[in-house]
């Protein structure tokens, strides 16, 4: 069993990572957060792309793992985004902190709502969600997973409450509702941005002997 650290204290990304790993029938591998750890700490990422700033956060976990002897552990961080091509690829980075420093979830989608206003047709309303992962290893080794999720900014924010905040307002390609409003069955046929970049990590920790 590899035992992994998701350095989040975030529990709807946590969860889900869970519910991906089930999904896909991926066993021996063990998923604690941050906070089961102990750590709390707010890391600024100051990186400049999302892989950058995956690995600040992994990195800070990572030390206070060292610190506290907690060992033979295989740390991992993602940083994720919407990626609005009218926008220039906003919010992008700073999709947690679109709306500015402590703006609700609600707050951060109406403000994508108002930038689109502008852009009535699907063509003009493209947009991803881009998530990059980054593994650090007991032996400091470095590995990385991306994936990526096409599709377009609604024309409404979805009805159906998410505990991940964009996703009431990106309309995956292939369907005509929010991942939010997505069936289980649905969902698994999603291009699903964090699956792939969790299966690609997955898939290179399987070939590692960690530890």
């Amino acid at each position: 069993m590899k035992k992994l650290i998701f350095a989040t204290q975030n529990d709807g990304k946590l969860n889900q990572v869970r519910e991906l790993l089930k999904l896909n029938n991926v066993e021996g591998f063990e998923i604690t957060s941050a906070k089961e750890v102990g750590f709390f700490d707010d890391v600024e990422e100051t990186g400049k792309t999302f892989e950058e700033n995956a690995y600040i956060k992994a990195e800070a976990l990572n030390n206070y793992c060292k610190k506290n002897n907690i060992n033979d552990v295989i740390i991992f961080a993602d940083d994720s985004g919407l990626c609005v091509d009218k926008l220039d690829g906003a919010p992008g980075l700073y999709s947690a902190r679109f709306a500015g420093e402590g703006a609700t979830d609600e707050e951060k989608r109406e403000k994508i709502m108002e930038y689109m206003k502008e852009y009535q047709e699907d063509k003009d309303r493209t947009a991803s969600f881009i998530t990059v992962m980054v593994a650090i290893l007991p032996n400091k080794e470095k590995i990385i997973g991306k994936g990526v999720c096409e599709g377009r900014i609604t024309k409404k924010i979805g009805e159906t409450p998410s505990k991940l905040t964009y996703n009431q307002v990106l309309i995956p390609s292939g369907f005509n509702k929010p991942i939010s409003e997505l069936t289980e069955d649905e969902f698994k046929r999603v291009h699903h941005h964090r699956e792939e970049a969790l299966l690609q990590l997955i898939k290179q920790l399987q070939e590692i002997k960690c530890g």
